[in-house]
């Protein structure tokens, strides 16, 4: 029996070939990481983009509403502006009636020795100046305006004697500041609330 004897250098061929396919899985490896950041890349850069289009979606969104709430605020500033002339429109139309009755009841309140020189008006507040031959007939003006339904609160603001230089008479000029009650109006139209 004879012995074979190999002698070709398998070893070198071994280690040849491992090296091979080491470097070969090395490549392979290698393009694999490669293409693994690339797509991770890819990936990133999408959802970058993405998120850049959401962000950009989001700003449109509140850009809108902020004019939105601009064309609120002035609807809002033009509601209370109609609200304010309704208000005095109403103001007016409740207070129209106020001033034939405030002259209708002046005339029951005046005694006939007293001359009304104006009647001024500021809110609810009227002011009375007029001449009087004696300091009782102011008396009585005052009097029979606390008894009135219509007039209140009056105060005498002065009393001061003055001479008519042309007729040669002394007389008494007068200030009485007094109120007007507020008209209700649901008595007046028979309404009951």
């Amino acid at each position: 029996m004879t012995t074979n004897i190999n002698l070709l250098p398998w070893r070198e061929e071994r280690r040849e070939r491992n090296k091979k396919y080491f470097f070969l899985g090395l490549g392979f490896s290698g393009v694999a990481a490669i293409l693994c950041i690339i797509l991770t890349f890819l990936i990133l850069v999408s959802c970058v983009d993405d998120q850049k289009k959401r962000n950009q979606l989001i700003e449109n969104e509140i850009a809108r509403y902020d004019r939105e709430i601009v064309k609120i605020k002035e609807l809002k500033s033009m509601r209370d502006s109609f609200i304010a002339r309704m208000l005095v429109i109403q103001k007016l139309q409740e207070s129209r009636s106020e001033i034939v009755h405030f002259f209708d009841e002046l005339v029951n309140v005046i005694p006939k020795s007293i001359y009304l020189l104006s009647v001024d008006r500021f809110d609810n507040n009227i002011l009375l100046t007029g001449h009087t031959d004696t300091h009782s007939s102011v008396s009585l003006l005052m009097h029979n305006i606390r008894n009135n339904s219509w007039l209140s609160k009056p105060e005498l603001q002065e009393v001061i004697e003055v001479t008519n230089k042309k007729y040669s008479k002394l007389y008494n000029q007068f200030r009485i500041k007094l109120k007007i009650k507020p008209i209700n109006r649901s008595h007046e139209d028979g309404f009951d609330e």
